[in-house]
């Protein structure tokens, strides 16, 4: 749900991250703005519980996914798989990997700190102005797709 949100929210607009309303997850107010944020059982049902944020600013840095830091590579590998089971190939130039699909083309990264209790997955729509491998002359055109 997040992922397919996430990738909405950078075609269309931060607006479509309500979609997220009619899935459970309920709107918070946060110092950076407005967050859908859900509460859910994780491990059993008298387990213990997690949150899992959704949040698009407008900014370069994309629409975020936040989750128990624990479980951040988890999450991360199930993004990933979902942005490609949507329609979209992994690429890589040189160290960065792009998603590229329907002409678009959308930037994947996730990241915690020591001090964080959650971790942050950023799904980020690339445009030739923002991806430097929209400049290279030496790749194929497929590499290119979404510049």
């Amino acid at each position: 749900m997040a992922t397919r949100a996430c990738l909405e929210s950078e075609i269309n607009g931060p607006a479509s991250l309500r979609s997220l309303l009619a899935d459970g997850y309920t709107v918070t107010r946060g110092l950076l703005g407005v967050k859908y944020e859900m509460v859910q059982p994780y491990g059993g049902l008298f387990d213990r519980v997690e949150t899992i944020a959704v949040q698009d600013n407008g900014d370069p840095y994309g629409c975020q996914i936040e989750v128990p830091r624990d479980r951040g590579r988890e999450v991360f590998a199930v993004v990933a798989d979902e942005v490609t089971r949507l329609g979209y190939r992994r690429i890589e130039i040189g160290r960065y990997d792009r998603y590229v699909g329907n002409g678009r083309r959308f930037d994947l990264r996730g990241s915690y700190t020591q001090t964080s209790l959650t971790a942050r997955i950023s799904l980020a729509r690339m445009t030739a102005d923002k991806d430097r491998g929209c400049r290279r002359t030496d790749l194929p055109a497929d590499l290119l797709e979404g510049c």
